[in-house]
């Protein structure tokens, strides 16, 4: 692997594990705006709902972003 190669597959990975830190607070977001729509209609849901599903959202956003962002850098034209 030459330096250009090596330099082009670091950057290409910075990339996506931007793409997943965003993905990540973007999940999160949405999981707190879930639970509270919830918490409007059922109190307490939320009491076993919200420890679980911001980490799964969060992760959930994580995964997503960088699939998508990793394909979408990695496509050839």
């Amino acid at each position: 692997m030459t330096g250009n190669e090596a330099r082009r597959g670091g950057r290409l990975w910075a990339r996506v594990i931007g793409l997943m830190m965003l993905g990540f607070i973007g999940g999160a977001l949405a999981m707190i705006i879930v639970n509270d729509l919830i918490a409007g209609i059922w109190q307490e849901a939320v009491l076993v709902i919200a420890p679980v599903s911001l980490p799964v959202g969060a992760l959930a956003g994580a995964g997503l972003a960088g699939g998508f962002g990793y394909r979408r850098l990695t496509r050839r034209s």
